[in-house]
């Protein structure tokens, strides 16, 4: 008795590679600097501290002047902050400069809030979930190509 085989493989596309992952949260947050920090805001700050403040002027490029729980300091970023508004901000390093991590701008993350005030273009192919975008979730009624 001979069994043919021929033919009887079918073949087997392997499912995609996953998608590749969401930046580290700390890639994903701006940076900023209070250079020559009050003593007293120095001392009192613990690392890893967060605390709230509100931006009070933009004295130049890159400067924001902000009203802190330990007084106005000079917060300088390269982040394209909104001339006004809140901003949450966590201690990193201390020394010669207090070095924070921007955690939320008006109370959202930082990167959904400045596409929000429109300091940084959309996330390409928009939204996910809105009509006429390439990440639409697919209608309930469509049916799923297999």
């Amino acid at each position: 008795m001979t069994l043919n085989l021929q033919g009887a493989m079918s073949e087997v596309t392997p499912p995609p590679p996953p998608p590749p992952s969401p930046p580290s949260s700390a890639a994903a947050q701006p940076k900023a600097v209070v250079a020559n920090p009050p003593e007293v805001f120095a001392r009192q700050i613990a690392l890893g501290a967060r605390l709230e403040a509100t931006i009070t002027s933009t004295p130049q490029k890159g400067q924001f002047e902000i009203q802190t729980p330990f007084g106005r300091v000079l917060l300088q970023t390269t982040a394209p902050l909104p001339s006004d508004g809140t901003l949450q901000l966590q201690l990193q390093s201390k020394g010669a400069q207090l070095q924070f991590l921007i955690t939320t701008i008006n109370g959202q993350p930082p990167l959904a809030a400045l596409r929000a005030e429109g300091l940084l273009p959309p996330l390409p192919g928009g939204l996910p979930g809105l009509p006429g975008n390439a990440n639409t979730a697919p209608n309930v009624a469509q049916t799923p190509v297999l």
